[in-house]
């Protein structure tokens, strides 16, 4: 299943919550490890960072060798009007969580239908 860079972008929103804020620096390593808390790989995280310093979205420097980012007051308008749509963090949040179940390793958790008609159908199960 592909993930498009606004599910990306919304997942991003989504983990920065309330800390939206242009005058807050963000070191690359503690976003790496809160993304690793939404569930998705860190190349996905690369990949958005660098779109969005490439849409002027973010600000990043160098401080002894490892990588700081900044929202632009653009990128932290962007930000806050996808996390505020409602419709849109429940369709991307289900879609989420559909991905997370279907990277995480070793996952023997039935599908959605398979689980119905266990609970539906108990002398069905096994």
């Amino acid at each position: 299943m592909k993930i498009t860079s606004s599910t990306l972008l919304n997942a991003f929103a989504q983990m920065l919550g309330d800390r939206i804020d242009t005058r807050l620096p963000m070191a690359e390593s503690d976003l790496l490890d809160e993304w690793a808390q939404v569930g998705l790989r860190s190349d996905d995280m690369h990949r958005l960072l660098e779109r969005l310093y490439a849409q002027d979205l973010i600000d990043r420097c160098e401080i002894d060798g490892e990588r700081w980012y900044q929202l632009s007051p653009r990128g932290c308008i962007e930000l806050r009007v996808r996390r505020e749509t409602f419709w849109v963090r429940l369709r991307d949040r289900l879609l989420l969580t559909r991905l997370r179940t279907r990277r995480s390793a070793g996952s023997t958790a039935p599908s959605g239908r398979a689980a119905r008609r266990r609970t539906d159908f108990p002398q069905f199960s096994s």
